[in-house]
């Protein structure tokens, strides 16, 4: 859970998104450009490993990532987030 003294201060949050459902780059190039469409959030897709990483701000929720990706027709299974360098 993200405190609000997180959001206050604009502190980046990195996700990792289980996705399945996606089988070709035209896949990747649809979540990406949702993902990309929010504000405050930058994603990259990986389709080999089924991923999206997600960089955004802490006021972006899980719920509203997961349901992005879910109104494309894929299916955003877990969310994890992840500590380390972009």
């Amino acid at each position: 859970m993200i405190d609000n003294l997180s959001i206050k201060r604009g502190i980046d949050v990195k996700r990792e998104i289980k996705i399945e459902g996606m089988d070709c780059m035209h896949c990747v190039m649809s979540i990406e450009s949702a993902l990309n469409a929010m504000e405050g959030v930058k994603a990259k897709v990986n389709l080999k490993k089924g991923i999206a990483v997600v960089k955004s701000d802490a006021g972006v929720t899980d719920h509203q990532l997961m349901s992005k990706i879910n109104g494309l027709g894929y299916h955003a299974v877990s969310v994890s987030v992840k500590k380390g360098l972009w």
